[in-house]
């Protein structure tokens, strides 16, 4: 998931910031997370549909919003030929293993029950409830973007910017000026 010129870890870099958002504006301002992260994914949405379309992106012999393809190195191999399942599928589990430890056999899983069951003791028994919300928000939103990378790298190879307004966008933003109820 490297390119040749070092991009994809400077995107990687700030993935991993743009994820701790939510997890921040929870732990500092009490703003709910699933409205936040929905209307952070519209701005995610909308920023690769313009950047889709621009030069620095776009497939050089086509005038549609369609990325450059994933070299051929980069794409995960299939295990079955004619099938979709690839190595992601191990890439996938293997994570599940390793959060499944995490959470249930760790220091770090300990303080996450402790903190998700009831801040206040929590905090009492020295723990840190707003480092622990913001580094889960964090680990969760990586691992859905690494997903995301997946089904990039592992299908089709290419981004196609697609714009739609769908009603849950609507009552989305109702809802966090406050309408919704």
């Amino acid at each position: 998931m490297l390119s040749r010129d070092g991009s994809s870890a400077v995107w990687a870099r700030h993935d991993v910031a743009s994820v701790r958002i939510p997890g921040i504006l929870k732990a500092r301002t009490g703003a709910h997370e699933v409205i936040s992260t929905i209307m952070l994914n519209n701005i995610a949405i909308l920023v690769s549909g313009y950047l889709v379309p621009t030069t620095l992106f776009r497939q050089p012999d086509r005038t549609d919003p369609v990325s450059k393809t994933v070299e051929g190195s980069a794409i995960f191999p299939r295990f079955i030929l004619g099938l979709r399942v690839n190595t992601s599928l191990i890439m996938a589990l293997t994570l599940a293993v390793v959060i499944f430890w995490l959470v249930e056999r760790s220091t770090r899983g300990f303080e996450l029950n402790a903190v998700g069951m009831n801040a206040n003791p929590a905090n009492s028994a020295g723990m840190d409830p707003n480092r622990t919300l913001i580094g889960a928000m964090t680990v969760g939103g990586a691992l859905s973007g690494a997903a995301g990378a997946a089904l990039i790298i592992a299908a089709p190879g290419l981004v196609r910017a697609i714009f739609r307004i769908k009603a849950d966008d609507l009552a989305t933003g109702q809802v966090a000026k406050g309408w919704g109820g």
